[in-house]
């Protein structure tokens, strides 16, 4: 039996917001820790019981003792599933023609299970986009472990159920800092980095799912060399089923903000080597048809623009370059633990710069952009640099906030340093 615990106020915001427009009751008595029933099986739940939900620890969490009326369906799934198969580019490209029928099959086989549809219906809430990204994530898993032969039902309907469900952990985060926009402080950082923790227990709580869900969606955001959270898993630490998850919602994501999502999302997967399994790469970037399409009117910033942010992030290399004696000094004077995390990060940022090598441009050559500012560049070449650049602020941000925070888990009279480090990394960004 688990601890009494408290019921998180950001879920419950999310619940009540619910209310409003849908019906929500108890499916069972809810009980306080210490034995008092707060309130019966068959209980509305609005406003008027907040207070008292707050007020005490429960002995069973609030999220398995819900359903919501109306919520979100196998049909809607469906009509989701099959809009996206004929809309979703980055999908289109993926799937397998032939296996069409058998995705469809799995959203329309959702579980009638109260707790994941209240789980989901609070999710998605009131945006449609929100339903959009699960069920896109949901049918590109689907379609990567087919593309891989890993297409048992059990693993397509596993592939389905961590597909609409590895973002539900958001459901605990202030919805301030999922919609913030811009870069995101640490202590915002921390919060996010929870979401898996939060929803592998929400779906661990669930009997009647197979493991395998649980554990995909709690390691979606590790990668395969170590630099990934919650865990910082390495390797064959990372089932299968989480490697595919993580790249199906990286699609996902950049299929919404991207004119270009298969060739952004072939630069994302390659950037850094060994971040990805080698055969989901390959997967994606199989369709050459479909990658060449989108470069035959790709729409691209003036050059002087895409220019500028080569100069800029050179000279930031090269910052970090003169700084590196005195880095690896004062590395030098700190426990080896530490002194191993930072040398992590320092591989991989250099990692992440040589993918601008990668797009054309030998950042050592000091000649080199003086052959970008007289010669002309072909807009396939542009675009893949225009990619490449916005692909490494991202990648850098990212682990500039990672190293910060692991500095502080496992050695925070050293954070300062890490502060410094970081902001060294991102002179270029």
């Amino acid at each position: 039996m688990t601890a009494p615990a408290d019921v998180n106020r950001h879920y419950l915001d999310r619940v009540m917001d619910a209310a409003k427009s849908q019906e929500i009751e108890a499916t069972e008595d809810i009980v306080a820790g210490n034995g008092m029933k707060l309130l019966s099986k068959g209980a509305r739940i609005d406003e008027r019981v907040r207070e008292r939900l707050l007020e005490y620890k429960l002995r069973k969490p609030l999220e398995s003792s819900l359903r919501v009326a109306g919520g979100v369906s196998s049909e809607q799934l469906a009509e989701a599933g099959l809009r996206l198969l004929e809309q979703h580019a980055t999908l289109k490209a993926v799937r397998l023609p032939a296996a069409t029928k058998s995705a469809l099959g799995c959203l329309s086989a959702f579980p009638s299970i109260d707790t994941l549809q209240t789980l989901l219906t609070l999710y998605c809430g009131q945006d449609p986009h929100k339903l959009d990204h699960a069920v896109a994530v949901s049918l590109l898993a689907i379609s990567l472990h087919q593309r891989l032969q890993h297409d048992h039902e059990t693993q397509l309907q596993a592939a389905m159920l961590s597909g609409l469900f590895h973002d539900v952990g958001e459901l605990y985060i202030d919805p301030a800092v999922l919609q913030s926009g811009g870069a995101l402080s640490l202590a915002e950082w921390k919060q996010v980095c929870v979401h898996p923790l939060v929803a592998h227990r929400l779906i661990s709580d669930i009997p009647q799912l197979h493991k395998s869900v649980a554990e995909a969606v709690l390691q979606h955001h590790e990668r395969l060399d170590g630099f990934g959270y919650p865990a910082g898993l390495k390797g064959d630490a990372i089932g299968r089923p989480g490697r595919i998850l993580g790249a199906s919602e990286l699609l996902a994501g950049i299929a919404e903000g991207s004119r270009t999502p298969l060739n952004s999302a072939c630069v994302a997967l390659k950037l850094v080597p060994d971040e990805f399994d080698r055969a989901l790469i390959d997967a994606v970037a199989s369709n050459r048809a479909a990658l060449a399409a989108e470069l035959e009117a790709p729409v691209l910033p003036p050059w002087d623009d895409t220019l500028a942010q080569v100069e800029h992030l050179v000279a930031g290399m090269q910052r970090v370059d003169q700084l590196r004696p005195l880095l690896a000094a004062r590395l030098a004077t700190i426990d080896p633990a530490t002194r191993h995390t930072f040398s992590g990060a320092a591989f991989r940022y250099e990692r992440i710069c040589m993918a601008l090598i990668s797009a054309g441009v030998n950042t050592r050559n000091p000649d080199e952009l003086q052959r970008l500012r007289q010669g002309e560049v072909s807009p396939a070449i542009q675009l893949e640099l225009t990619l490449v650049l916005r692909e490494i602020r991202w990648r850098l941000q990212e682990l500039g906030r990672e190293l910060t925070l692991r500095v502080q888990r496992t050695s925070a009279q050293h954070a300062d340093l890490a502060v410094e480090v970081v902001a060294i990394f991102n002179a270029g960004t």
